[in-house]
């Protein structure tokens, strides 16, 4: 889960500049129980939507696969592969997953929204406090401690 943080970016660090696939939230089909407000994130994989989980009335992120219903077995199998892994996990630095499902093809995941920004938002406007660098890759260091101990 942590890579998803930065995933819309290069190994090199340099913002993608062209998507990987064309996929439009506007074309997306509605969830059943979710409506999708906008995109927050992208990777190689998946897109993030803030969405609006009607049934509780509360805003959460929702995760699906990038190319929907026409996914190929390999992206699918990968993608619930995500799925069991952290359903799994309970740990403060990891977000919990509150649902799963798949709806006319498209396989999604919700959980909870974190607001504020990226990491990678956060390092393109320079170098972070050493404090606060500190206590991230503390954080980061424990939450993949925890994930890796499980294994």
């Amino acid at each position: 889960m942590v890579v998803d943080a930065v995933a819309q970016h290069s190994l090199s660090g340099e913002a993608e500049t062209e998507p990987i696939v064309a996929c439009e939230m506007l074309h997306l089909p509605e969830l059943e129980y979710f409506e999708l407000l906008e995109e927050i994130g992208r990777g190689w994989m998946g897109v993030v939507y803030r969405a609006r989980q009607q049934s509780l009335q509360r805003d959460v992120a929702v995760k699906i696969v990038l190319r929907g219903a026409q996914a190929s077995a390999d992206e699918q199998a990968r993608f619930q592969a995500e799925v069991a892994a952290a359903v799994q996990l309970d740990h403060p630095h990891i977000v919990p997953v509150y649902e799963v499902g798949t709806h006319e093809g498209w396989q999604y995941f919700g959980m909870k929204l974190i607001e504020g920004q990226t990491l990678a938002q956060s390092v393109n406007r320079g170098p972070l406090p050493e404090n606060d660098a500190s206590r991230l890759v503390m954080q980061l260091a424990r939450a993949i401690e925890y994930d890796h101990g499980r294994a």
